[in-house]
């Protein structure tokens, strides 16, 4: 069974929308589905893929800072860390993953994917809307009409750049985070890990 992981919808009218759907391997429980929320209701986060040394993480968060898990689910760990360390929270996270993150105090939301690029991150901007997805098949239901990006096919940008074989279709590069306000204006371009 193929995983259609998750899709995010960012609109320019202050509706946030995130939404994951998962094969469930870590915390098979209620409290394991996503997306994430904090304890105080403002940051909300979906994650694809897992969190290397997790428990550790869950261990040392809960002792300095007292934050209370609601699961056992690696990827809880998120939240925590964004609401300890802010943006620069990516630094401390390892393995494979793709996510995407909002702050309504802020109104702030990051899509961020792991060093090696293992779990993909594809966004395009629909009807005043911002979409991220793991998967670019995701835009589809949502009104994306798929049509050949010739230029990045001849070029070969999909393998170079942010482009994809698909127009209007970009991509997050491995190891980057890329920040936006909810004007859809990103704050910082790509930014390394």
């Amino acid at each position: 069974m193929r995983e259609l992981i998750w899709a995010v919808l960012c609109c320019a009218h202050k509706d946030i929308a995130l939404g994951h759907v998962r094969l469930a391997i870590n915390d098979l429980s209620p409290d394991g589905e996503q997306p994430f929320h904090s304890s105080d209701g403002y940051v909300h986060a979906v994650v694809n893929g897992e969190l290397y040394e997790a428990d550790a993480a869950r261990e040392q968060l809960q002792k300095d800072t007292g934050y209370e898990f609601k699961g056992k689910s690696d990827c809880e760990i998120v939240i925590a860390l964004y609401q300890l360390h802010g943006t620069s929270f990516l630094k401390h996270l390892r393995g494979e993953f793709a996510l995407c993150l909002y702050d309504s105090r802020t109104k702030t939301f990051l899509a961020a994917r792991d060093r090696y690029g293992i779990k993909p991150l594809f966004y395009a901007q629909l009807h005043g809307s911002l979409l991220v997805a793991a998967e670019a098949k995701a835009f589809a239901p949502l009104g994306l009409q798929a049509e050949w990006d010739v230029q990045s096919l001849t070029s070969r940008g999909y393998a170079h750049d942010q482009r994809t074989i698909f127009k209007g279709v970009g991509k997050v590069w491995p190891s980057t985070s890329t920040v936006y306000t909810q004007a859809l204006t990103p704050v910082k371009g790509q930014a390394r890990l």
